[in-house]
Parts: C-alpha cells; structure tokens; sequence
C-alpha cells in the first residue's frame, strides 16, 4: 500500500489574492453594469420625448396650432398675482382682458396623450383647484418622468394636495422677461421667442428658422428629498434670486451647487413639481444659460426667471424639436453673450436675432439665425 498523500488546501496568501481578483472584477464591472442600465434609461426617456413630440404633431394636425404653453378655462387659475397679461393689468376683465387659465401644454395634449377621460375630468367640469375633492390633478402621468431622475417625491404638497410631476418642460425661446404675456393682448417690445407662451396659439408656418432647428420641449430635475421646505443646495435646488440676471445666476452657480447657502425656493414652486401648471417656472425652460445649469426661480416676479434645462444624464440633455426629432444637446454647447439683453434699441424697434450663440438659436421660431445643432 503506497504513501498517503495529505490533502492540500488554499493558504492565507492565495485566498487573499483570489479575494483580490474578485474584488477587481467586480470594480470593474460595477460601472459597466451602471452605465448599461443608465444608456437603457437614457433611451427610455429619449422614447418618452419623442412620444411627447408625436403627441403635439397629432394636436396641431386637429387644432391646426400648436398647443398653448399656458391656458385653458379661467376656473383653473387659483394662484394669485398670475392672471396678468402685464404688469398693470391686474385682473381679468379689465380693458377687456378676460384673464387666462393657468393649464400647461401638457393638460392640452392629454386627448393626444390617450388620455381624453383625464383631459375631461379637468378641463370640461372646469376644475377649480386641488382642493375642491377631486383627484385629477394629483394624478400621475409615468411617461412624463424620466427614469434617470429620482423616483416621484409623494411628500411634495402644493393647496394640500400632493400633485403630479414631470421631467419635461416646455420651450419659451431665449426669454426670461414677461413670461406671462399674452402677445396677442399686450405684444412686448421683443415679442414672443420660443413656441410656447400664455395663450399661445403658434402655426407651423410660423416656424420661419426650421422645424428641425426650433427646440420645442427638453428635461428638468424635481427637487430631491422631502417635505417642503428649502432644498439642499445642490445641482436641482431652484435659486430665488437672479430671475433677470443669466450672467449673475451662472456666476453664483458653481460646479453642481449653489455657492450661497439656504438660497433655494420652496420645493412646492420649483421646476417639474407640477405637470399641470403651465407657470413657466414650474413647467418651462428658456435658452439662456446652456443645459445643466442652475435655474434663478424668482417667484417674487413670477414673469420672469432664468431656466435652463436639466437632466441626471451625463454632459446634456434631450430634447424634442418642432419636427417631433429628439437630439442631445451637450452643456457645452455655444450660448453667446449673456450680458446683453432682449431690448429695444435706438435702432430697432426688435432684436431678431438672438445673442444667445447656437443655444439661443435653437430656442428662437423666427430669429433668422443661420446657427443650428450639427
């Protein structure tokens, strides 16, 4: 009988080394997997855009327009201070204003949506408010998040109600003054930019730079965390000051937060935090600052505000044009001159052009800009 052989097991050192190996792999693998399953939720979101493009291509082949920015029945306007048309006309009815209804774009697409009994529940029973019992303004709408944002924050309570939200915002061009104008009541010395506004009611032939070079809807991020207080100051928190001030609200925007502490707004009035309000600083973006900056949410001067679009994806945003295309647009992409400003002049009595650069172009129907996104 020959010599036993004794058994030989792994030693410290090679089971430390084979926990290292695996270690390393993992490392390795981690941010593959991270970056597969954020291209998966880029892609869904990109799809969820271009949804939402073929639903205002469906609203404007039934209306012949695109859908309003802001509007609807008067009953929907319950926010105080808002039903101007300027800023000294402060009620409906005088001079013959009849006011204006405070329903986003998104309440007027509903019926292209798929969601006609939605859209019926609020528009048709003329719904005043959210506390009058019923439900349809809390309601959620999921092809309107983009799963790379955070999951919906319940504890976000606007009229005592925790409404419906959104990651997607509609264009009002290279704007950020008289916000809340009704062109077609009280025209501003600039006119209306972009292709979505307080009563708006643009047609296709009024697109003069190109279906395919006017940006028509981008992202927003909803506020993190809970309750309805000051957010952190991070990249999604909304400033209160600097609504009329790109060069001042980029300058104290640093990196991914705010370089002032406790300067934000009240979740309950910050970009995305309401689906159904069609305030431009809750459901609007101009093309002033380019992507991923910080947004100067001047709620004491609801008619103006620096809002740059915003998303969790990596160097951008998507974005919806007025062809139904969606493209990425990067946050370095050209945006001109920030000091000047949309004003008359001595010598014109408008600035057709934007001095936004290539990002303010693109927010632009009519500018006559030759620049477009390559």
């Amino acid at each position: 009988m020959g010599p036993k052989i004794a058994a030989r097991g792994f030693t410290l050192v090679e089971l430390l080394v084979v926990i290292a190996i695996i270690g390393t792999l993992v490392g390795l693998l981690l941010p593959a997997v991270q970056a597969a399953r954020e291209a998966a939720r880029r892609s869904d979101c990109s799809n969820r855009l271009k949804q939402l493009g073929l639903a205002i291509h469906t609203h404007e082949s039934a209306n012949r327009v695109l859908p309003y920015g802001r509007g609807g029945h008067l009953a929907s306007n319950i926010y105080s201070g808002t039903t101007v048309y300027d800023n000294t006309t402060p009620d409906p009815g005088v001079n013959g204003y009849p006011g204006a209804g405070v329903c986003s774009g998104f309440i007027a697409i509903l019926p292209s949506m798929e969601e006609q009994s939605l859209y019926d529940r609020i528009v048709t029973v003329k719904l005043a408010n959210a506390n009058n019992g019923n439900s349809a303004w809390g309601t959620q709408l999921p092809n309107i998040l983009c799963p790379s944002d955070s999951p919906r924050d319940k504890s976000i309570i606007v009229l005592a109600a925790a409404l419906g939200q959104t990651n997607y915002v509609w264009s009002h061009g290279d704007k950020y003054d008289n916000l809340n104008v009704d062109e077609k009541v009280a025209p501003t010395t600039i006119g209306m930019r972009g292709l979505f506004g307080l009563n708006s009611a643009v047609k296709m032939s009024e697109i003069t730079d190109g279906l395919s070079n006017t940006v028509a809807l981008s992202e927003c991020t909803r506020p993190s965390g809970s309750g309805s207080g000051a957010a952190a100051n991070g990249s999604d928190a909304n400033y209160k000051v600097y609504g009329n001030n790109p060069a001042s609200c980029l300058s104290d925007f640093q990196g991914a937060s705010w370089r002032q502490a406790a300067q934000v707004n009240d979740r309950n009035r910050s970009v995305g935090t309401r689906w159904n309000s069609g305030l431009p600083s809750i459901t609007g973006f101009n093309t002033v600052l380019p992507p991923n900056k910080g947004v100067c949410n001047q709620f004491a001067a609801p008619d103006m505000g620096i809002l740059p679009p915003r998303s969790r994806h990596a160097g951008g945003v998507m974005a919806t044009f007025a062809d139904g295309a969606v493209k990425f647009i990067a946050e370095n992409i050209d945006y001109g001159d920030i000091t000047k400003t949309l004003s008359t002049s001595n010598t014109s009595p408008r600035w057709p052009q934007s001095p936004y650069g290539v990002w303010g172009a693109l927010g632009t129907k009519s500018g006559g800009e030759t620049a477009k996104l390559d």
